[in-house]
């Protein structure tokens, strides 16, 4: 069965508890609030202010540990993480600080290679800090997707058949899907044999999830993240590189950006056990992408939900292309 769970606040109770702490805490409000993004897992308010742009985002409640994390991970990271100014835990919210405009947007005219290289230089060097402080991203809530936890995981994605089906899949597909346990169990554990360590995992890293102002890279809406392998992030970026920029896995651009990434690694595996961990993340990250859709899924209202039907479709038909 799928819950609804929608951001706490469908009213202005979030608005007007936002208003009310500006107000008290010095900034004058220029002009009425409003909605610059609304989605049904999250709603993101701008109000204009006599000390800049604030933005008021609200949380369905899967997704509510993104301002405690983004706290925590600000204590030895505060340079690459949105600032958070308040936190209202009642209502799922939190106020922020303006980061600037997504990185997508400001590389639509033209793709300048090194921004992409800054932001994966940034996320690596992130996940590298997070590292010592796992305990502390559980203890706060964050999801627990490691790989010796992921076969379970899986195992309970694919017997949720009902929304599976409903989502697209087939039935002889999904009965695939049981016979490939063996197969992502296998790679799991051999994905787990290098000496890479297992970090915070934005799980959605890409360009429309990174803000730039004044040069400044700011990676933004970490609702999604868990604990996981960093490998995934490398994935994901590339993935969306090759939608956004048109990059293609031989483009010498490509293969570029993938070195950046995987050289910040270089002090636990040599080049080659770093690429061959590369591949690996490759082959099982279609998995964590039905997951986090799963999740998605829990959130959306049933007037909604059609909109994003197939996602975990997809993503688990490329598993079975790839496996198969």
């Amino acid at each position: 069965m799928v819950f609804y769970m929608q951001p706490k606040s469908n009213n202005q109770t979030a608005v007007n508890w936002a208003q009310s702490y500006l107000i008290t805490n010095g900034y004058d409000i220029n002009e009425s609030p409003n909605t610059v993004r609304a989605m049904p897992w999250s709603k993101v308010t701008h109000f204009s202010t006599s000390k800049g742009s604030i933005y008021l985002k609200e949380m369905a409640s899967l997704f509510s540990v993104e301002p405690r994390l983004i706290k925590t991970l600000a204590q030895w990271d505060c340079d690459s993480v949105p600032k958070v100014i308040a936190i209202n835990n009642d209502l799922s919210c939190f106020l922020m600080e303006d980061a600037g405009t997504p990185l997508s947007k400001y590389l639509k005219a033209e793709v300048k290679i090194g921004l992409l290289v800054r932001a994966l230089t940034i996320c690596a060097n992130s996940q590298r800090k997070a590292v010592k402080h796992i305990n502390a991203f559980l203890s706060i809530g964050v999801p627990d997707w490691r790989l010796v936890k992921l076969p379970d995981l899986y195992l309970h994605l694919i017997k949720q058949e009902k929304i599976l089906k409903k989502d697209g899949l087939t039935s002889a597909e999904i009965k695939t899907l049981h016979t490939l346990y063996s197969r992502f169990s296998f790679l799991c554990e051999c994905l787990s044999r290098y000496n890479i360590p297992e970090t915070l995992e934005h799980t959605d890293f890409n360009d429309n999830n990174i803000l730039i102002k004044n040069s400044h890279l700011t990676i933004g809406d970490w609702g999604d993240a868990v604990i996981s392998h960093p490998f995934y992030s490398l994935v994901s970026y590339l993935n969306s590189a090759t939608r956004y920029h048109g990059l293609k896995e031989e483009d010498e651009r490509y293969i570029h950006l993938q070195n950046v990434y995987l050289n910040q690694w270089i002090e636990f595996e040599t080049k080659k056990k770093l690429l061959e961990a590369f591949h690996l993340s490759k082959r099982i990250r279609p998995l964590q992408v039905a997951l986090s859709f799963i999740r998605v899924k829990m959130c959306l209202n049933l007037e909604s939900s059609f909109v994003f039907t197939g996602y975990i479709t997809k993503a688990l038909r490329d598993f079975i292309e790839a496996e198969t």
